[in-house]
């Protein structure tokens, strides 16, 4: 078994919250895939409300039996796929350790991936169960 190195392992910029703070930044930083950092211009903020607006309408239309699920799965994947990329520049880092912890390491793609995929299959997942899915 391979441990990361020391030298990546890092706290997270929320990591010094507690409580309820630590809970919603630590949310926040799961959910949304680009950092807040004041380097950040109004192009990335306009493409991540047009996303995340696509993302939405196609929810809505999967629901309404317009568009297939097999269509929105495609269409989750690949934005896992932007997200990662995002994820990567932005947020290069992923958890070591258990998941209640606040130790992150250096993230690869691999890591991204896997980070995002599962993330992602658990929100649809979560969506899908609780909203209920009317395509056969």
């Amino acid at each position: 078994m391979t441990i990361a190195d020391p030298e990546q392992l890092r706290e997270p910029p929320y990591g010094a919250r507690r409580g309820l703070a630590r809970l919603g930044a630590e949310l926040l930083d799961h959910l949304w895939p680009w950092d807040f950092a004041p380097q950040q211009d109004a192009p990335r903020f306009a493409l991540a409300a047009l996303l995340i607006g696509m993302l939405v309408i196609a929810w809505s239309m999967t629901f309404q039996g317009l568009v297939g699920s097999r269509t929105m799965a495609l269409g989750w994947t690949l934005w896992s796929l932007v997200e990662s990329g995002i994820r990567l520049h932005t947020k290069p880092y992923v958890k070591d350790g258990p998941w209640w912890g606040l130790t992150y390491r250096k993230a690869g793609w691999v890591d991204m991936l896997s980070y995002v995929g599962l993330k992602n299959i658990l929100i649809a997942n979560a969506m899908l169960a609780a909203l209920g899915d009317p395509v056969s």
